[in-house]
């Protein structure tokens, strides 16, 4: 799993992926009937010498895929469900071809057009935009967004808010000392929203930077958002957890409802949970929600005998009641700087009508599923974590690639109705190339799959 372990939501891969509730739309009846002889529908071949995230939308009756094709580039894909048609753009932007970091970002803003960024960590900004709607022979490489601070780019973000409104999020600099930076797109040209960055080092003489979570925007249109620290490269070097949240993405508060002064740092009144470097503390900080929409962080740490476990941070008015929902007995270490293979995961809190919820997955137990008590500190009952199923037959994947999914998000904020799946080799070659004969690989390095297009089977 990359060490951002993010994101996606855009989190997406990095372990146990999990199926949703289907509300069908008129114009998603209607494909729902249609969809039949084509799927599951090959895309592309695609390279899968690492498990890197790729993205993907569903606008009407179209879905744009942004993804690394057999010959390392970064492309887009059109998809029209109703007749099964593809149409597919290559950019010039060539991935090397050994690094998770390097995850796909795709969005489509107010006015239809596509957007996407990628093959990014720590290198210059890799962004292309879609110039006539519906077009997608007209995404294209640009070379630049605002002209500065875009020489070092990782873990790029499209943001929305209620008002259709598109802003990207990257962080510019290196791990443990880098600063995330927020654009804002007028409809004709990207623009820097403030003059700071979001996060930022306290100072160059303790350097920092943040691991936020996927920004969650609730129903009334705030913006959320949970970090940890980490003073280098090393993943040992996280600490403490925070949290903030905001309106418009210029102007941030604590949960005591006081606004905090821009760029956030260590010492910054966000924190929620003080935790020392080395302590466990990795960053694969998820934030969901609660029954009341109060947030709930989930993280991981060690506890007071040292065992790996999950925390939660439920937010009570302006307090955060913290505590472990596991109790296991197994500590995972991890260390190092690359991308790493997680013995732990878990998807965050989620909420099904009066039910709160959260999948989990470690190395020792499998993957379980836990339902919580209204706090969201207790859980209620474990039970074997449902699979998610298609619609119809999924391809297998032969040895040594390995299953892989991603949701298609819907642009109008519906709950997905497709997925993409193909096969791709684990994380566990720390960003660096293959030994290819012990991939046990008889094809050099040429570590290609299928990409398919398949329903969700709860349509």
């Amino acid at each position: 799993m990359s060490k951002c372990a993010r994101r996606h939501r855009q989190s997406m891969l990095a372990g146990p992926l999990f199926a949703f509730l289907l509300s069908l739309s008129p114009v998603n009846e209607a494909l729902a009937t249609t969809n039949a002889p084509f799927m599951p529908l090959r895309i592309d071949g695609v390279w899968a010498g690492t498990r890197v995230a790729f993205s993907a939308i569903q606008s009407g009756s179209k879905i744009y895929v942004g993804y690394y094709d057999a010959d390392r580039y970064l492309s887009v894909a059109q998809i029209d469900l109703t007749d099964g048609s593809i149409k597919k753009q290559q950019l010039n932007s060539r991935f090397a071809g050994w690094d998770a970091h390097n995850y796909v970002a795709l969005a489509i803003d107010g006015n239809g057009l596509v957007h996407v960024s990628g093959n990014e960590h720590g290198t210059p900004l890799v962004y292309a935009r879609m110039r006539t709607v519906g077009d997608v022979s007209t995404v294209a490489v640009e070379r630049t967004l605002t002209g500065s601070d875009e020489s070092r780019v990782t873990y790029p973000a499209f943001l929305k808010t209620k008002d259709g409104t598109l802003y990207f999020v990257y962080r510019q600099g290196g791990s443990g000392n880098g600063n995330h930076i927020i654009d804002r797109f007028d409809g004709t040209q990207w623009r820097r929203l403030f003059n700071t960055p979001l996060f930022a080092s306290g100072s160059r003489a303790d350097s920092s930077s943040a691991y936020p979570t996927v920004f969650e925007r609730d129903s009334k249109g705030v913006f959320h958002v949970a970090w940890v620290w980490r003073k280098s490269p090393d993943a040992r070097t996280n600490f403490n957890v925070s949290y903030a949240r905001s309106s418009d993405l210029v102007n941030w508060f604590n949960v005591r409802g006081t606004r905090v002064k821009l760029p956030l740092t260590p010492s910054s009144e966000t924190l929620v949970d003080r935790v020392p470097t080395q302590a466990g503390l990795f960053n694969n900080v998820k934030l969901g929600f609660g029954l009341h929409g109060e947030p709930i962080i989930s993280y991981q740490k060690y506890d007071a005998d040292g065992h790996s476990q999950i925390f939660h941070a439920s937010l009570k008015g302006t307090h955060w009641r913290i505590g472990p929902v596991t109790h296991w007995s197994q500590r995972w270490e991890f260390a190092g700087t690359d991308s790493i293979d997680a013995k732990i995961t878990f998807s965050g809190v989620s909420r099904t009508g009066h039910m709160l919820t959260e999948t989990f997955y470690s190395l020792w137990h499998g993957t379980q599923t836990y339902a919580f008590d209204a706090s969201g500190m207790n859980a209620t009952r474990i039970f074997a974590a449902t699979p998610w199923k298609a619609a119809v037959p999924v391809p297998s994947f032969p040895a040594p690639f390995r299953f892989t999914r991603a949701s298609v998000a819907d642009n109008g904020g519906s709950p997905p109705s497709y997925s993409l799946v193909w096969g791709s080799l684990p994380p566990n070659n720390h960003d660096r190339p293959r030994d290819c004969q012990a991939a046990g690989s008889s094809a050099g390095c040429r570590f290609v799959s299928d990409l398919y297009l398949v329903p969700n089977g709860d349509r």
